[in-house]
């Protein structure tokens, strides 16, 4: 992940910005923020500065060109008066900022790069990165509508001669580490006329391109909908890291462009999560326990019916109040119902079938025993009493107050995430571990 570009840290520049037709322009400051996005501050001379416009073309101060999406009307800014001079100025709210090129409203991108946190982590442990050999191709390549997705690999290099030969390899060995030295030495002489280059590190991006050219505004739609399905299988917060549009030169040349926008969920609390290390073996899948490709897939077609619960997924900051929690429980229950009526399931017992269909019989009896109930057909109708108690404020807290409400929506969680899990192609023995290990933390 370049420092440069990086979407967890702030960023900031100054520089002009004119809309196309404009005379004159505004000088200001560029801010992206990860909890605010990105914003324009900016002033111009009072009353002189009349144009308006969704596209404003910049120049930040080392000469790099930008395109900045925003409604930007300094009529309506304020303005601020001192010793017999006057300025509008005024911050914006921008929607999208793409670095490196001056762009039109109706331009279109070829695509877009991204990489994620801990992204790499879900192929392959960062201690084996070494031994990963390099993939000239795609890993991941999904043909949808279209779009063509790919996971492909992506690393920084270093020149490969004879003085970096010297300086890398070393062995106790004497006689080998001289040996190794001389056969490579040999072979870089062999062909003079060409370069050789070391990988420094291997991480994983995913690029997305169309037939058809991408909006901006479906380039976010795209990435968001694949973030949401990278944290369900990786079942912890994910959020892109670092952004790039492609973009096509007049020669015909794709190029990526650092790209920047606002993602809802992003808090100080989150950012540390986002930006916290985990283990291949820990994620309940992984590259070699499910198929990604057909999971991508998968998602692009029914994604739309539990971005809500993916959403909450991805952005989650492991803190619950009370509020929030009640608020959880009763779309749980919406989204359970949806699931038994996907899955045709009785509706006299349409919770406990669906629970017990999802994610086991362990986790009913886990229910049961927080509900302090002993069949099936009494879940629904104490889960739809408490959902009423929430409902109901000046409703007697009968049973809300005596159920470990926390603890029975991480069960509700693992059987919503169950149900997605076996939509994206998940073996049953991968989802049976994923239940088994929410478990052991109910208890």
């Amino acid at each position: 992940m370049s420092v440069r570009w990086n979407l967890l840290k702030p960023h900031e520049w100054v520089g002009s910005f004119r809309h196309d037709a404009a005379s004159s322009v505004l000088t200001g400051r560029l801010k992206y923020r990860p909890e605010d996005g990105v914003q324009l501050e900016c002033f111009a001379p009072f009353d002189k500065y009349k144009e308006t416009g969704d596209v404003l073309h910049g120049i930040l101060e080392d000469g790099e060109p930008c395109t900045i999406y925003a409604k930007v009307d300094m009529a309506n800014a304020g303005f601020s008066f001192k010793r017999g001079s006057a300025i509008h100025r005024g911050t914006w709210g921008v929607r999208y900022c793409v670095l490196g090129n001056h762009f039109d409203p109706e331009d279109l991108f070829e695509g877009f790069e991204a990489e994620f946190n801990n992204f790499q982590e879900f192929f392959f442990p960062k201690g084996h990165a070494d031994s990963i050999p390099w993939a000239g191709s795609p890993i991941v390549n999904v043909e949808h509508d279209d779009l063509t997705i790919q996971i492909i690999q992506s690393g920084n290099f270093g020149f490969f001669g004879d003085r970096q030969v010297k300086a890398l390899l070393h062995s106790q060995d004497a006689a080998l580490k001289e040996e190794l030295s001389n056969a490579i030495d040999s072979v870089l002489q062999n062909h003079k006329d060409k370069m050789a280059f070391f990988r420094k590190d291997l991480r994983c991006v995913l690029r997305v391109k169309s037939t058809e050219g991408m909006a901006l505004n479906r380039v976010t739609e795209v990435i968001n909908s694949l973030r949401l399905l990278f944290s369900l299988v990786m079942y912890r917060s994910v959020t892109p890291t670092e952004l790039f549009v492609i973009a096509k030169d007049e020669e015909g040349n794709n190029h990526s462009l650092p790209f920047f926008c606002g993602f809802g969920g992003l808090n100080s609390v989150t950012i540390n999560r986002f930006m916290e290390d985990v283990e291949h073996w820990s994620l309940p899948f992984n590259n070699s326990s499910i198929d990604i490709s057909q999971a991508i897939s998968r998602w692009m077609d029914f994604s739309s019916g539990y971005e809500l619960f993916a959403s909450k997924v991805a952005n989650d900051d492991g803190w619950r109040s009370a509020y929030q929690t009640q608020t959880e429980f009763v779309l749980q229950l919406a989204q359970i119902e949806a699931i038994a009526n996907e899955l045709n399931l009785p509706h006299s017992t349409r919770y406990s079938a669906a629970i017990e269909s999802c994610s086991g019989t362990q986790v009913l009896n886990r229910i049961h025993s927080l509900l302090k109930i002993n069949s099936d057909e009494e879940v629904g109708s104490r889960l739809s009493d408490i959902r009423a108690e929430i409902a109901h404020f000046t409703k007697k807290k009968k049973y809300l107050a005596s159920t470990n409400l926390f603890t029975i929506c991480r069960l509700l969680d693992a059987v919503i995430a169950a149900h997605i899990f076996r939509r994206l192609g998940a073996e049953e023995l991968q989802i049976a571990e994923f239940i088994k290990k929410v478990l052991k933390l109910t208890y």
